[in-house]
């Protein structure tokens, strides 16, 4: 059987609002993907097992070298407006060292800009913005047009390669 290649990121961006930042990008963490889970005891065991409750909420980090007035203006942007947030598309490309061709990687999330900092200011060195999205409604994530993970909070739905991860969720909506 043959083994997975190993993909490498080689660069990224993300487009806030369709506005690219692949220039002043310096670094970016996809959504962690953990499970919700709680410790129970049933009467009659010998122990606790530990059972999953569905999905913790989702965050995207990025940060940009300088200060950039087009990504900081999104800050709570979405709450005012009072929708369900803005869309942020993010690349990869991913380098395969088996045979060394690229790959792409597109992750798109909507969701809410809810913090921003700041770093401190150094003489010889640009200062940069750290951004914070949550507030996650929706997340896409496909590599070379497949899609692997599709999870839509508003819809009740979580996909992992095609097969619904929340199947209950049909049960309890028909």
């Amino acid at each position: 059987m043959a083994s997975a290649p190993l993909l490498v990121t080689e660069a990224a961006n993300i487009f806030v609002d369709n506005r690219d930042k692949s220039l002043i990008i310096r670094d970016l963490v996809l959504p962690r993907l953990e499970e919700i889970k709680v410790a129970h005891v049933p009467g009659g065991a010998v122990g606790e097992i530990e059972l999953s409750l569905g999905v913790r909420h989702l965050e995207v980090a990025f940060s940009l070298a300088g200060r950039d007035p087009l990504s900081l203006e999104y800050f709570g942007a979405s709450q005012i407006a009072g929708g369900f947030g803005n869309t942020f598309t993010i690349y990869e490309a991913l380098r395969s060292k088996a045979d060394s061709t690229l790959q792409r990687a597109v992750a798109v999330v909507t969701g809410r800009l809810s913090a921003v900092s700041f770093d401190p200011f150094r003489r010889g060195i640009v200062a940069g913005s750290a951004y914070m999205i949550t507030e996650i409604t929706s997340y896409q994530l496909a590599i070379n047009g497949v899609l692997i993970y599709d999870y839509n909070w508003l819809l009740g739905s979580f996909m992992v390669n095609g097969v619904e991860q929340n199947a209950v969720n049909a049960v309890i909506q028909s």
